[in-house]
């Protein structure tokens, strides 16, 4: 092999070392690294300990994350559990949230970042004045509105014959 291609070759892969290198350094720069932490993945397999990294806002990395790597914040979780977020498919919080609870804390200190209002079949029938009065405050944690199950404002409420006087007799004496 004729000696100018190998040293072609060879500053070709020192440009893509380098080039690599620093990439790598690029991506080990987070927003947030979760250290030492009993990490739970949420599908079912077995819990390992390690490092959880956070870069505009998702998780970007998992797993050993090397000790040169620079974060705006790092939280020490050793002891700790490190989970995604839980969902409270049944929560009455909706109230709350739309008031002075907005900023959802005491659902974050126990590890909740989504919430399901209106359980039941309660809830106010105008779901996008409800939605409007959580979303007005800033709420802390992500919200889905279930439907509710019948109008209350009818009169008529579900396992219960509305009186015939009531607007809805005419839709129950019909559904009967």
């Amino acid at each position: 092999m004729p000696r100018t291609k190998v040293w072609r070759i060879a500053a070709g892969v020192a440009v893509l070392t380098a080039s690599a290198l620093a990439s790598r350094q690029r991506h080990e720069t987070f927003d947030v690294i979760i250290r030492g932490g009993t990490i739970l993945d949420g599908t079912g397999a077995a819990p390992v300990q390690g490092d959880v990294a956070i870069l505009n806002g998702r998780i970007v990395a998992v797993g050993a994350i090397p000790a040169t790597a620079n974060a705006t914040r790092t939280i020490d979780a050793t002891g700790a559990t490190v989970a995604p977020g839980f969902i409270d498919v049944h929560a009455h919080a909706a109230e709350g949230l739309a008031g002075r609870m907005a900023d959802a804390m005491p659902l974050l200190a126990q590890g909740v970042t989504t919430v399901f209002v209106n359980p039941d079949g309660g809830g106010p029938v105008d779901l996008a004045a409800q939605r409007h009065a959580i979303e007005t405050k800033g709420v802390g944690v992500n919200v889905g509105q279930f439907v509710p199950q019948a109008r209350k404002s009818s009169g008529w409420r579900i396992g219960r014959r509305p009186a015939p006087s009531s607007p809805a007799w005419s839709t129950w004496s019909t559904m009967a």
